[in-house]
């Protein structure tokens, strides 16, 4: 393996329905492909985080922005059945007939999609951390949880007045967010705090977080009803 083979590639790609699609590629340019999902407010930037650890292990690792998200255009009437086509459709103009698919946080919902959907076309499908169905959550999840769980499976209004909380309140520069991020950390487990403790590592999450949270909200809220529904 030559450092010619690895790859940074950040780019868009024009759908048939004329939908852009941002992606962004590290890792091996010619070992297998992985299709990384990002989690809810993030974005395909997420990859970097692992491309030291997909270039030693010789994987092509890829992150897409769903609909909404990062730099690819929205879909009005947008389903988390949609996804797997768009996926098959990027696959297809990046000449990968086989690959795999993974998601993380909220991502996995569309890992798992692509797994009932388009299996033929996996090699493997993983979830990392991923966001578990709401019965799981009301029978074993902390008090927090269940109860936005519960409101917003039947109240979705009460969605968009959290989502104007937290847009306001969300860090606008690179600097802010690493901030946020040390601060964060503090309520997270030892290898978090670790992971979070490493410049490198930081920078790279809070670009991905400010690039997730580009587009106007309402996008962002949108993917959140659709996450809550069966």
């Amino acid at each position: 393996m030559s450092a010619f083979d690895n790859i940074a590639i950040n780019s868009t790609i024009r759908l048939r329905d004329g939908r852009t699609i941002a992606f962004s590629e590290t890792g091996y340019r010619r070992g297998p492909a992985i299709f990384h999902f990002h989690g809810h407010r993030s974005c395909r930037l997420e990859v970097r985080v692992f491309g030291d650890a997909a270039g030693r292990l010789g994987v092509r690792l890829i992150g897409l922005d769903r609909p909404g998200s990062g730099s690819s255009d929205a879909k009005s009437d947008f389903h988390i059945l949609d996804w797997p086509d768009d996926v098959q459709e990027v696959a297809d103009q990046l000449g990968i007939e086989r690959f795999a698919v993974e998601g993380l946080s909220a991502g996995g919902i569309y890992a798992l999609a692509c797994a009932y959907k388009i299996p033929h076309r996996l090699t493997a499908c993983g979830l990392i951390s991923s966001t578990a169905p709401g019965n799981m959550i009301a029978d074993a999840g902390p008090r927090w949880m269940r109860t936005t769980w519960w409101l917003s499976e039947r109240f979705p209004c009460l969605l968009w007045p959290l989502f104007r909380v937290v847009s306001l309140a969300r860090q606008k520069t690179q600097a802010g967010m690493e901030a946020w991020l040390i601060r964060l950390s503090s309520l997270l487990g030892e290898p978090d705090q670790r992971h979070l403790a490493i410049h490198e590592n930081r920078a790279y999450w809070a670009e991905a977080l400010l690039e997730g949270f580009r587009q106007r909200r309402n996008s962002s809220l949108k993917e959140a009803l659709a996450d809550f529904q069966p």
